[in-house]
This record gives structure tokens, C-alpha cells and sequence, in this order.
């Protein structure tokens, strides 16, 4: 994927994205973090991790360009994480940085797990505010990922 110069240094805020499944509960919905292009725009570029098969043991993260509009019918929420402005090469090395050798399991390690371990990252490596008050806000909307202890779990684990 090609960012241009402009895209690649814009600070935007980073968006929650929540998956439908239908007929499955929001409990085991697919969970990614969206960074729009600008401020405001419908278009922007998607990270997600997803178990490629159910023999393979480790997360497996990408990116890719997406427009939540034209997907609009597919998403069960879109939460904006107004404390969290940010440029997507830094989004992008701690989506890596939490990745890297990260085992992969449905019910305890899971997309959901990851993206809630991306925020604390990016709040103790960036500055953000507290990163257990960023995911409290999130829980309080209805979205607790299934698996989740607390924030800096990653460190218990």
C-alpha cells in the first residue's frame, strides 16, 4: 500500500471499528482500528488482526484501505477515540509492536484483546493520556473484549 507524503504525516483520530456477525452475538464480534485519511473522512486505512486458519498459533496482522461508509451495513459501531490523534506510521509500529510473537486464541487472545493492547501501547509510548481510562470510556459504550483482565495485561501475559 502506497501512503502519500501528506497522508503519511497527518494526525488524525483513531476510530474503533465493530464488526456484525449475524446471527452471533456483539460478545465475539470482529473488533479493528480505523485511521481515517483527514479529519472527518469516511476513507482511510483499516488494522486488523485475524486468525488465518485454526491451525496457525500466532496473530497475523494487516492493513488495507477502507471506506466505513460503503461497509456501513456490516459495522455493529464506529467509537471515535478522541484522546488519540495520530499519524499511521506510529499507529503502524504499535499495531507491529504488539504482534510480533503474539499467539492467537478465539476466546482469550483475540482481535478484540489486541486492539485494547494497542491503546494502552499507544498511550504509555506516545503520551496519551492513561491508556486504563481510554478503555474504561470504551467499556462504558457497551464494548468489553471478551478475554480482558485490565490494562497492561500484555505485560502479565
Amino acid at each position: 500500500m502506497t501512503i502519500s507524503l501528506a497522508a503519511h504525516q497527518a494526525m488524525t483520530t483513531l476510530r474503533l471499528l465493530v464488526f456484525n456477525f449475524p446471527l452471533l452475538p456483539k460478545s465475539i464480534a470482529h473488533w479493528a482500528l480505523f485511521l481515517p485519511d483527514e479529519e472527518g473522512s469516511t476513507d482511510g486505512v483499516l488494522f486488523e488482526v485475524k486468525k488465518r486458519s485454526y491451525s496457525m498459533a500466532h496473530t497475523m496482522f494487516s492493513q488495507r484501505k477502507f471506506n466505513y461508509r460503503t461497509s456501513k451495513s456490516d459495522l455493529r459501531a464506529n467509537i471515535a477515540i478522541p484522546e488519540m490523534s495520530i499519524g499511521p506510521v506510529k499507529l503502524n509500529q504499535a499495531c507491529h509492536a504488539i504482534t510480533q510473537n503474539r499467539p492467537f486464541h478465539l476466546w482469550r487472545r483475540n482481535c478484540q484483546l489486541w486492539v485494547f493492547e494497542v491503546i494502552d501501547y499507544l498511550a504509555r509510548s506516545e503520551g496519551f493520556q492513561d491508556g486504563g481510562e481510554i478503555l474504561a470510556n470504551i467499556m462504558t459504550q457497551g464494548f468489553r473484549p471478551r478475554g480482558y483482565r485490565g490494562s497492561r495485561q500484555r505485560d502479565q501475559t
